[in-house]
């Protein structure tokens, strides 16, 4: 804070005062002024009067080599130290791909230690569900405290962690798609973990991927950038084939033991009792009797997943989003995936006064139903329901690996980002639900969620995986089952150039928002208009989206695609273009989006 050559002519007693002190001083922090009296509104009105000026200053900490952990030294395999060397010898973009348990984490950790040790910094990203303990007790075992910015920390806690980065406080920050853009001092090198991940994507404005903006930083900056997967995005993995990325692949595990063996179970011909085929039980009761743990994997939160009327038709929806409420049975509640939003449940029907059906399966069905068959097992859900609060979530972790349950029954939160050393068995009990909405990324996802899912079993003990499916024919769960990614690959590539889907060409969403069903004659006459000028773009049918309201609006979709060439020139026009709309209605952008719901 320093005064202006500006003259302060008002009564003002305490301003004047302010002055003097400042003009005497020659420069000052706002922490001075406020230990000698002068409070934050007579600051910030001397500001506003132009009679001072802030002169906004960061002092750097610089990186002491003492910092850093003393560890002992892990040694690499022949793999480890080849894409080690390789990363740390070319500047540029890589992709680190190794199947699960191959020490990807071991080698960008040791490239991040090289380049911490030269007096650079390091940006390492994260999925929000990797973002766990564990993985920053790891970190920190090899540098210390590091920082942490992900988008739950207050606002307070955002500027603090944003000033640190500046400040250079830290030798290593680690964070979620938010934190790419922090500013690190001296930032050396940048490593983006489970690339593939879709919560890289930011859903809210602006819709930008964290994986290509840090690609971009990398390259504007000078730096290397560390892809990280096990099966990495198509695209990614496009892109090293063509030489735009170094690939590094780890085929092997660091132990000596093979990845867990994949049975595939065709739930149409299997015997079952409910969910559970006869081989799954079977395998449940040896690996229990022997004392190991077993995980039964389900991405469905509750207990049914839907509630329907046989005879009219009616489904339980959500009023605000019109898609099918599942129901809780502990909360005994309908509960609606999308908004949240929570509802009474009915066992009549509205319509026609029949009694409803409840069907299908969630965590907590599948929860109970494991108990009923075996009440001496100890059974843990592991879902958002259950560890919503991270002190919790952090204590059923460690309860799990100090061996205090036999089964684990889990969403995505329980196959991700956790080593389980009694883990010997992973059960999918539904593979084809695996893909999430149906569109042309679907099966990239069913195969990405049934190699990382199985991927946690046989890490310390040997194992195997189980995988239940209706359609065992899908060329997903097919190659998954026996780990040919270079197949599915080339399989997804074919479909995708047949079809003029991403990466190919440029692909747009685009979702209109409207408050009455009938102005939806408007928007598509609107939405044709739109077509006529912009013949750059492949233009499909505009169709009511697979979540159709939000908010209380009405919303409907279109998946535009364009060549790569000029893209940039087209967006923009596009941009112009849909700003010509009626106000009333809503339009919103999505460039390169990764689900289309």
């Amino acid at each position: 804070m320093r005064a202006t050559e500006k003259e302060y002519g008002g009564r003002g007693k305490r301003l004047k005062e302010l002055l003097r002190f400042v003009r005497e001083r020659g420069e000052v922090s706002v922490e001075e002024l406020l230990s000698e009296g002068f409070s934050r509104n007579l600051i910030r009105r001397a500001l506003e009067l132009e009679i001072l000026e802030e002169d906004y200053r960061i002092e750097t900490v610089p990186i002491k080599p003492q910092s850093l952990k003393e560890k002992k030294r892990v040694v690499l395999t022949p793999s480890q130290r080849n894409a080690l060397r390789g990363i740390l010898s070319e500047r540029g973009p890589h992709l680190l791909f190794g199947v699960t348990g191959s020490g990807k984490m071991e080698v960008y950790l040791q490239a991040a230690k090289r380049v911490v040790e030269s007096g650079k910094r390091v940006l390492i990203l994260v999925p929000e569900l990797l973002l766990t303990p564990e993985l920053r007790s790891r970190i920190e075992d090899y540098f210390g405290k590091v920082g942490i910015f992900h988008g739950k920390l207050s606002r307070k806690e955002k500027v603090s962690a944003w000033l640190s980065a500046l400040k250079g406080e830290y030798p290593v920050f680690i964070g979620t798609r938010q934190a790419v853009l922090l500013p690190v001092k001296d930032l050396g090198l940048i490593v983006v973990d489970e690339e593939q991940d879709s919560s890289y994507k930011e859903q809210q404005k602006p819709y930008y991927n964290a994986r290509e903006v840090a690609l971009k930083r990398g390259e504007i900056q000078g730096i290397s950038t560390v892809l990280v997967s096990a099966t990495p995005s198509v695209e990614s993995f496009k892109r090293a084939k063509e030489g735009k990325l170094q690939l590094h692949h780890l085929k092997e595990r660091v132990t000596s033991l093979p990845l867990p063996k994949m049975e595939l179970i065709d739930l149409k011909e299997e015997e079952r009792r409910g969910i559970f085929s006869e081989k799954l039980l079977r395998a449940l009761e040896r690996v229990i009797k022997d004392g190991k743990q077993a995980l039964l994997y389900i991405n469905r939160r509750g207990y049914f997943s839907r509630v329907f009327c046989l005879n009219c038709g009616f489904t339980a929806e959500c009023k605000n989003c019109k898609v099918p409420l599942s129901y809780h049975k502990f909360k005994k509640l309908l509960i609606c995936h999308v908004c949240g939003k929570r509802y009474r449940p009915v066992y009549r029907c509205p319509k026609c006064g029949k009694l409803l059906e409840f069907r299908g399966y969630g965590t907590e069905r599948v929860e109970e139903e494991i108990r009923i068959l075996h009440p001496e097992w100890r059974v843990v859900r592991l879902d958002l329901d259950t560890i919503k609060d991270p002190t919790r979530g952090a204590k059923v972790i460690k309860e799990i690996k100090e061996g205090k349950y036999d089964v684990i029954v889990g969403t995505n939160i329980a196959v991700k980002g956790h080593n389980f050393p009694k883990l010997s068995l992973v059960g999918i009990l539904i593979a084809d639900l695996l893909g999430g909405p149906p569109d042309f990324m679907s099966s990239e996802r069913t195969f990405q969620s049934i190699i990382h899912s199985t991927g946690r079993a046989g890490r310390f003990i040997p194992g195997f995986a189980i995988v239940q499916a209706f359609n065992t024919e899908l060329p997903s769960i097919r190659y998954a089952v026996n780990y040919d990614y270079e197949a599915f690959y080339e399989e997804e590539l074919s479909f995708r150039k047949l079809l003029n889907y991403p990466p190919f060409k440029l692909g747009v969403l685009l979702e209109f928002l409207i408050k009455k069903r009938e102005e939806f004659v408007e928007l598509k006459e609107s939405y044709e208009n739109l077509k006529k000028r912009l013949s750059e773009f492949e233009f499909p049918k505009l169709s009511p989206a697979p979540i159709p309201k939000t908010s209380g609006m009405y919303r409907y979709l279109a998946f535009l695609r364009t060549d790569w060439e000029n893209s940039l020139e087209k967006l923009k026009k596009l941009r112009k273009e849909v700003t010509s709309f009626p106000a009333r209605f809503r339009v919103k952008i999505d460039v390169s989006p990764v689900r289309i719901t």
